[in-house]
């Protein structure tokens, strides 16, 4: 980075620079009890996404698509988490600086990946590059309360409270009663809301068959009056066969 005269370093880069206080992010970014996973030779490697505050969760996915963008999103790294620390902090940063350098690592890198597309296409169309593209993608859903409450809300954080967000309570066993409950009977409404139903489906049958013989080959088959035959209503329906089969079916009277 470089400076103007009088020009001093903004809190972030001069904390970057310094070494690295591990028990001070897990304090910031972790719930009480979790902090960072220790790699095989027993560094501080990630943290798991679980394990981050409710505040921490939301500033990771803001900083996924417009600070440092990645489609790494299950746990911070060492050099992410400093980042988030820095900005539950408050530390101020030159986000321009901080950008610059993410695409400049990402054009050096051998990686397929091309970070902050929009802002680079704004930026060449300001230098006059002609630019076709009419195609911008913005982050979806947005992230407004109701998706926090779903993807960065942590139960186990008891900072932040969200209303609405309910944590899950086990319900207490209920004892077994001692006296069964003596069996409903079934009123004449219940048995006319039954034969309501039964008289849809039976009217929906007729209109996928009507359905099947606008593009079924000639005879293929069974006419309406044929299913009416097989499956009468109302009454009893006589046994279901064909004239070169015997007996298929038959219905339980």
């Amino acid at each position: 980075m470089v400076l103007a005269e009088g020009e001093s370093l903004p809190a972030y880069s001069r904390y970057f620079r310094m070494p690295t206080n591990i028990r001070e992010i897990e304090a910031a970014l972790c719930i009480p009890g979790r902090g960072f996973v220790l790699n095989a030779e027993g560094h501080p490697g990630k943290i798991l996404r679980k394990d981050l505050t409710t505040l921490a969760q939301v500033w990771s996915v803001l900083s996924y698509s417009n600070l440092a963008s990645t489609s790494h999103t299950s746990d911070l790294t060492l050099d992410k988490a400093r980042l988030i620390f820095g900005l539950v902090s408050q530390l101020d940063m030159n986000v321009g600086a901080l950008i610059s350098g993410q695409i400049t690592s990402m054009a050096q890198s051998n990686s397929f990946r091309l970070g902050f597309p929009a802002l680079i296409i704004a930026l060449c169309r300001s230098r006059g590059v002609a630019s076709h593209s009419l195609v911008f993608e913005r982050l979806s859903p947005v992230i407004n309360l109701a998706y926090i409450r779903k993807n960065c809300w942590n139960p186990a954080d008891l900072i932040i409270t969200i209303r609405g967000a309910r944590r899950v309570r086990a319900m207490p066993a209920e004892a077994p009663s001692t006296s069964a409950a003596p069996p409903s009977t079934p009123s004449s409404a219940d048995f006319q809301c039954l034969e309501a139903m039964l008289q849809s489906i039976h009217q929906g049958q007729i209109v996928l068959l009507q359905s099947l013989q606008l593009v079924a080959p000639p005879n293929s088959i069974s006419s309406i009056e044929q299913f009416n035959e097989w499956v009468a209503w109302p009454g009893t329906q006589p046994p279901l066969h064909r004239k070169d089969e015997g007996l298929t079916a038959q219905v339980p009277q």
